[in-house]
């Protein structure tokens, strides 16, 4: 029993660190939503980001938390009251944060929906290890962030 106890400590020590972060998985609603009801002013965009230079992707150290900021362009259309009509092709930073031993990636190559935060002459698309306010494009997710804009009928996607 004393053999099957330590067994079950020393389990449950190593799974510790990989369980965590535990992340709720991104989604174009909640995301929405979070630009909507801040006290900041968020642009909602459907479009692309081109790093201006190579991303300086974060590191952590000693399990601290970190950042790093890489310029980008974005292109793409804003969300408008019409849905995403407004052409848009704006420098911002993307900034790539660190929670203890987790680090973020660049952002995908491909179309995003994206918060882009903007405070005075800045803006800042923040994106961590859970995700952050860029998420890949779908028309479904689209659709829901859409219906949510003009009805205020908010569904989250179901995950």
């Amino acid at each position: 029993m004393i053999r099957n106890l330590a067994l079950t400590l020393v389990l449950a020590l190593a799974a510790g660190p990989a369980m965590a972060l535990s992340c709720m998985r991104p989604d174009a609603v909640r995301m929405f939503e979070y630009a909507r009801d801040s006290k900041d002013i968020f642009y909602v965009i459907k479009g692309r980001i081109t790093p201006v230079d190579a991303y300086d992707v974060p590191t952590s150290k000693n399990g601290s938390d970190t950042a790093t900021d890489t310029p980008v362009l974005i292109s793409g259309t804003g969300l408008g009251p019409g849905g995403f009509s407004v052409p848009v092709e704006i420098g911002a930073t993307v900034r790539l944060t660190c929670l203890s031993v987790w680090c973020a990636g660049p952002p995908a190559d491909e179309e995003l929906l994206m918060i882009v935060k903007k405070a005075g002459d800045d803006l800042t698309l923040e994106i961590g290890p859970c995700g952050g306010t860029a998420i890949p494009w779908n028309s479904a997710s689209e659709e829901r962030l859409l219906q949510c804009h003009v009805s205020d009928n908010c569904v989250p996607g179901d995950f």
